[in-house]
């Protein structure tokens, strides 16, 4: 599967021209190792690098979850096609229990070097 991902880095991603890509785990591999389609994402090698084991911030937690919704369809397709493991509902969960179990005090990763306290409800309302 690993060999396919840059093709499918390119089916999904939107800018030709944007720097390298690569897969993301939504929830970090130091933290809980899914390979499934519902805990990856297709990022800059770079944020990548910079998110490290971060959970991520309430925008980004928003914007996946919208964006797995609107493209199911394609996601499913993509699923078939490889034969790749997707289970959105198990993916959500997961993040739920890590999300939940964050200390008041925790910091999640915006962009860059920027961490930024945890909107837990925020972040919790999205996974539902």
């Amino acid at each position: 599967m690993d060999d396919k991902l840059p093709d499918l880095a390119e089916k999904i991603a939107h800018d030709r021209n944007a720097p390298p890509l690569t897969r993301e785990a939504s929830i970090p591999w130091a933290r809980y190792a899914d390979n499934g389609l519902d805990n990856l994402v297709v990022t800059h090698q770079r944020c990548n690098n910079q998110q490290r084991d971060f959970l991520a911030a309430a925008d980004h937690v928003e914007k996946l979850v919208a964006r797995k919704g609107a493209n199911g369809g394609q996601l499913d397709e993509i699923a078939t096609q490889e034969a790749w493991t997707r289970d959105g509902a198990r993916s959500r969960a997961v993040g739920r229990a890590f999300y939940s179990r964050l200390p008041k005090t925790a910091r999640v990763w915006l962009r860059g070097q920027d961490l930024v306290p945890i909107e837990r409800e925020r972040v919790l309302t999205a996974l539902r």
